[in-house]
């Protein structure tokens, strides 16, 4: 079910962006510690990458992230991959055998000078 429902906790008039299939629309926001991006897949699914491509905004990608993988966003559960954002575009390899509804991709520590974009999320 394309596109997903998708929540920020920054510049959420702008989140829908992030999913519209136009890679020339972005979301950004400040790259600061606490923020997050919760994607709801609207029915629990396998989950074994997920890229956030940042084109068009190559240098504004995430510091470090923890991503999340969870059918209860209020309970997450563990960590399932702690990283850090790439240039152009961060692709994030997940455990084998994750299913879930909801990702949630969450920043740990502010990247200075920085801010984060998503010109599309992709969940394979």
């Amino acid at each position: 079910a394309w596109p997903p429902v998708v929540t920020a906790s920054a510049a959420t008039d702008r989140i829908g962006r992030a999913v519209d299939g136009k890679l020339n629309t972005a979301w950004s926001a400040i790259a600061i510690a606490g923020q997050w991006v919760q994607i709801d897949c609207r029915q629990t699914r396998p989950i074994r990458h997920l890229t956030l491509d940042q084109s068009g905004h190559a240098g504004d990608f995430p510091g470090p992230i923890d991503v999340y993988v969870t059918d209860d966003p209020a309970q997450p559960g563990a960590v399932r991959v702690a990283t850090s954002g790439r240039r152009d575009k961060t692709v994030i390899d997940l455990p084998a055998g994750l299913h879930g509804r909801y990702v949630i991709i969450r920043t740990t520590a502010k990247r200075p000078n920085g801010n984060w974009a998503i010109s599309e999320i992709r969940i394979e």
